[in-house]
């Protein structure tokens, strides 16, 4: 989950049904206008399927959303969006799949804590940093 920067707006990871919700949040803090703002199958029609997982916004209220692809012959990336639901691009990780992010401190890097290996326990993975701009 992920809380726009005006505090108006809650989004919400749907994994399994690969998209994100939005809320609107109320003065007394209550949740109404229950929507879709982003199905991930939209961005990629002719990619393969696509899980949520971890999302975070930063500053200007871009929208960086991990994936979980179920599949290791997918490349691992991490999606960004604006405000509108636009992709703006993509950043890859050499993992499949990124269920939380943390920015740096000046928002020129982002944490990754990812996974390498999907399909049983222990979940084996790794943490990396990865620049949000060229």
């Amino acid at each position: 989950m992920a809380v726009s920067n005006d505090g108006k707006i809650l989004y919400l990871i749907e994994t399994e049904d690969n998209r994100l919700l939005a809320f609107d949040i109320q003065d007394d803090g209550s949740l109404r206008g229950r929507r879709v703002f982003l199905n991930l199958d939209d961005l990629f029609p002719n990619g393969p399927h696509i899980w949520p997982d971890g999302v975070k916004i930063d500053a200007k209220g871009e929208l960086y959303i991990g994936q979980s692809p179920r599949s290791l012959d997918n490349p691992g990336k991490i999606i960004v969006v604006d405000a509108d639901g636009k992709l703006l691009r993509t950043l890859d990780v050499p993992s499949v799949s990124m269920p939380n992010l943390a920015f740096g401190p000046n928002e020129d890097v982002i944490f990754v804590m990812t996974l390498d290996q999907i399909d049983k326990a222990p979940w084996h993975g790794k943490v990396y940093e990865v620049r949000t701009v060229k």
